[in-house]
């Protein structure tokens, strides 16, 4: 099987923290992401968290909430806004700004690179000034080890796993935004190490644009700058895997398949075909504790906390815990065994009522599984098990009416499809 390493990209939010101390959520994925919004507006309480954690973590700068208009910005944009230089900043801070591509000149697309990277680059250094915080975030995180029967980790503020450059989202060579972009792997090419530095392609993949963020994908990778590192990542805007049609999933799939010599690629988000995709040869993907395995843009300003919700793994699927209960009650083949699940059930209760934090922490598991899963089978047998749970679903939801209320499952069988015959 694919023995190549894979790295599972976890979101944090605010309402995560409890989640992250958790033992077996941290060993469900491999780095922390830590949005720049969160980073910039919590700057203490998140440097505090973040460093006494031990986790591999990288800040994500988020740089398209700076393109086009800007209309009454939020306090964490502003406090982002300073993190990209005093010129994005002033703009951004007043409140009304219009943030086109003649607004980035060479000087300020300088000014704005090397602000971020060495936002990124000193994080760790921020240590001593929270110390306070540091300290207290390290006794909670001691307490929670210790209540989970494990040794409290040593406090030692590492530097991020990555250094991601600033980016915009762009349609395409021909588009202006492109020569914005190539503005900033020149003044991130001009700093120095920018081999560490790894470049982030933003693709527009609006569809009530006619946007078609695969294509652009394949367009703009052999167009990388060398300079920079050979990992990079890439985030195709509005693209849902499970609502995408098959033509858009073969695609990426083969546009990863065939990637230049010598690229690694890590999908900024995405869910379980992302993770399928290990077998075309990506690196890795992000999400988010049961949200952000697809992110549009320019709605990237419209965040928050995820509503609970219950991830059913066989279906690779999103639903209401209360849904989620009936399915299972009429095929118990759906039952989850992972432990968040299994403890609750042996109280006496429901999924249908599983507590906030043991639903992320249920996801987690999930999410583990899936990668476990597709490790170690086959795709053709992966594709068979995608149409076995569609099926079973379909027959559960006969007749039911809550279960009537599913999604459509059509996704399933364009993803077999696609593991079948990429």
């Amino acid at each position: 099987m694919n023995q190549m390493p894979f790295r599972h990209l976890m979101a944090y939010g605010n309402s995560d923290q409890a989640s992250f101390r958790n033992i077996a959520v941290q060993g469900t994925f491999h780095v922390m992401t830590v949005p720049g919004t969160i980073a910039s507006y919590y700057q203490e309480a998140t440097a505090a968290f973040v460093l006494s954690s031990q986790l591999q973590y990288l800040i994500d700068p988020r740089t398209p909430l700076f393109q086009g208009d800007i209309d009454d910005p939020r306090a964490s944009h502003i406090t982002l806004a300073e993190w990209h230089g005093p010129t994005v900043h002033s703009a951004v801070a007043s409140g009304t700004a219009s943030l086109d591509p003649t607004f980035y000149t060479p000087a300020v697309v300088g000014e704005l690179v090397g602000e971020i990277v060495d936002r990124q680059r000193t994080y760790a250094g921020h240590a001593p000034v929270v110390k306070k915080k540091l300290d207290r975030y390290a006794a909670l995180l001691a307490e929670a080890m210790q209540q989970q029967g494990a040794p409290a980790p040593t406090t030692n503020a590492m530097p991020p796993y990555a250094i991601l450059a600033p980016y915009f989202a762009v349609s395409g060579t021909s588009d202006p935004w492109w020569t914005v972009m190539q503005e900033v792997w020149a003044a991130a090419s001009s700093l120095p190490q920018p081999d560490k530095i790894m470049p982030v392609l933003c693709l527009d993949g609006r569809p009530k644009e006619n946007a078609d963020g695969v294509a652009t994908l394949a367009e703009i990778l052999p167009l990388l700058p060398p300079a920079l590192s050979k990992i990079a990542f890439f985030w195709i805007t509005n693209f849902d895997e499970r609502k995408v049609n098959e033509s858009q999933l073969r695609a990426l799939w083969n546009v990863i398949a065939n990637r230049p010599d010598g690229r690694r690629l890590v999908n900024l988000y995405g869910g379980f075909f992302s993770i399928c995709m290990r077998h075309a040869g990506l690196r890795g993907f992000g999400n988010g504790l049961t949200y952000s395995e697809s992110r549009d843009w320019p709605a990237l300003a419209s965040t928050g906390a995820a509503p609970p919700r219950y991830y059913v793994r066989d279906l690779h699927l999103f639903m209401s815990p209360a849904v989620a209960a009936v399915l299972e009650s009429v095929d118990l083949s759906f039952a989850c065994p992972c432990d968040a699940c299994a403890d609750w059930r042996a109280t006496g209760q429901s999924i249908a009522s599983l507590p906030y934090h043991d639903l992320k922490r249920h996801f987690a598991l999930a999410r583990k599984w899936e990668l476990d899963l597709t490790a170690a089978t086959p795709l053709a047998d992966i594709a068979d098990q995608l149409e076995d749970a569609r099926d079973r679903a379909v027959a559960a939801s006969s007749g039911n009416l809550v279960l009537d209320s599913l999604p459509a499952l059509e996704y399933l069988g364009r993803w077999a499809s696609v593991l079948r015959s990429p």
